[in-house]
């Protein structure tokens, strides 16, 4: 074998050698990353059933109305999921959660917070702005003509909340304090709704609810191009 082919074969097993290395790594890091997705998505649905728990038992104490998560489907095929909704006799009250830890810190009418762990800082979207497009949709669908107010609740993973210039239709509080913020909003609001419009709301709700895979598919689609 000449010196020339020697050389050929040597440097075509330390190409193929680093091409396999990048792979693993590749590979690795994929891998890594679809756990810590798999394990926070677990830690969010965890969070979702318990708080909505919370919600859901409060509502009944209180001979009120509690929605769990759904998707619902309105128009010409308008999609939206909401993490609860809670019917009282002062507003209509939408839920969304959140299971992230860290310190937020940000503006509440920005599109993005800060989550700040240690020396990193990492943008997620603000779930004030994500519940109220969540309102916008309802109040379309259901022709909105009551008092609704947003609630953004962070599980107690959450380490801080440093949320500035809050809007006066949203309430933003940690896992802890739902109990004490419902009786607060319970006593110090005007009644506004009766028994029988609560239902109404409530069966309106109900009767846009779709749990169609198709429909699933294609709110999923919609949110992956964004």
């Amino acid at each position: 074998m000449s010196k020339e082919q020697t050389l050929m074969i040597v440097g075509l097993s330390l190409g193929l050698f680093f091409v396999l290395l990048v792979f693993c790594f590749v590979v690795f890091f994929k891998i890594n990353y679809l756990r810590k997705w798999n394990q926070q998505e677990k830690l969010g649905k965890q969070a979702e059933i318990k708080i909505n728990e919370i919600l859901n038992n409060w509502a009944k104490r209180h001979n009120f109305f509690f929605i769990f998560s759904n998707l619902f489907k309105y128009g010409d095929r308008q999609l939206f999921e909401v993490d609860g909704v809670l019917l009282t006799d002062k507003a209509v009250i939408i839920v969304e959660i959140k299971s992230i830890n860290g310190i937020i810190k940000g503006n509440a009418s920005d599109k993005k917070l800060l989550k700040i762990l240690g020396k990193r800082k990492y943008p997620i979207t603000n779930p004030v702005y994500q519940n109220d497009k969540h309102i916008y949709h309802i109040d379309k669908m259901l022709n909105g003509r009551f008092p609704i107010l947003s609630l953004i609740i962070f599980s107690n993973r959450v380490e801080k909340l440093e949320i500035e210039n809050n809007l006066n239709h949203v309430v933003i509080i940690t896992e802890s304090q739902i109990e004490q913020e419902l009786h607060n909003l319970n006593s110090q609001l005007d009644v506004k709704l009766d028994s029988q419009m609560l239902l109404n709301i409530k069966n309106s709700f109900e009767k846009h609810i779709t749990q169609e895979k198709k429909d699933y598919l294609t709110l999923k689609a919609f949110s992956n191009e964004k």
